[in-house]
């Protein structure tokens, strides 16, 4: 099932790379491609800086992000303490 819309929240906490039975996957990258090449909308959010996406991700899938999404940036203070 392809869902029109996909929000995706605190984009880089997962782990790369999954194991299972001995083929290792990549959920994220393969997800962000298909949503890319599908013209499909998709909201992340994420503490990660773009180097730290590209450090993640790569610079390819960095590239695709780039190009699919609308970036909103808060600088104000952390709620978190």
């Amino acid at each position: 099932m392809r869902y029109q819309l996909m929000i995706v929240d605190d984009l880089g906490t997962e782990p790369r790379e999954v194991m299972e039975f001995g083929n290792v996957y990549t959920p994220l990258i393969d997800l962000i491609t298909t949503r890319y090449e599908e013209q499909l909308y998709t909201i992340f959010t994420t503490n990660l800086t773009p180097a730290q996406l590209e450090e993640k991700y790569g610079k390819r899938i960095v590239d695709r992000l780039n190009e699919m999404v609308e970036k909103v940036v808060f600088e104000n203070e952390s709620y978190r303490r």
